[in-house]
């Protein structure tokens, strides 16, 4: 199955194999969404001059999850240098590809960054929220982990504080 296939591209990236660049670079252009998000996940694993260009590509991409993993990987690999790549994908946040953006917003770690994940973490939608919140998981900015205790004295419903303390703890 695609999702199988999906996996095993990004473990070769994870452990820096020659033919996962060739891989992905084939992935990339799947009709298979799912297979896109994984490309371009596994792209953002391997240091080559051509997967920067593939990921801008795939920031126009058709599919809402394979555009933001295409950022998540871009940011991953250049940091806050990604900012302006990413900046005309952030509008009115999508529960579909949260996790992807809070991924990205997690590798760029600029104020205007951490701004973003604070408004999705206070955002007014509770399901959103919620959604953001056990998104910070993924992040790696260790901002997060101040952000997320306040948000613990903030929020002090049981769904919430439950949420924020599994990140935490994650």
């Amino acid at each position: 199955p695609d999702w199988l296939k999906g996996h095993a591209l990004v473990a070769l990236a994870r452990v820096g194999s020659e033919v996962a660049v060739t891989e992905c670079l084939v992935k990339a252009e799947s009709k298979d969404g799912l297979l896109r998000v994984a490309a371009f996940e596994a792209l953002g694993f391997l240091q080559s001059d051509r997967a920067s260009d593939v990921l801008k590509k795939g920031l126009q991409d058709s599919d809402l999850k394979a555009r933001w993993s295409a950022a998540a990987s871009l940011a991953r690999l250049h940091g806050a240098k990604a900012w302006e790549d990413l900046r005309p994908l952030l509008g009115e946040p999508n529960p579909k590809a949260l996790v992807y953006e809070v991924m990205a917003l997690g590798f760029i770690r600029n104020e205007e960054s951490r701004k973003r994940f604070s408004a999705l973490t206070s955002h007014k939608d509770r399901n959103l929220r919620i959604a953001a919140i056990r998104a910070m998981h993924r992040a790696e900015d260790p901002w997060c982990v101040g952000h997320l205790l306040g948000l613990l004295v903030k929020y002090r419903d049981a769904e919430s504080s439950r949420n924020i303390r599994g990140v935490l703890l994650s």
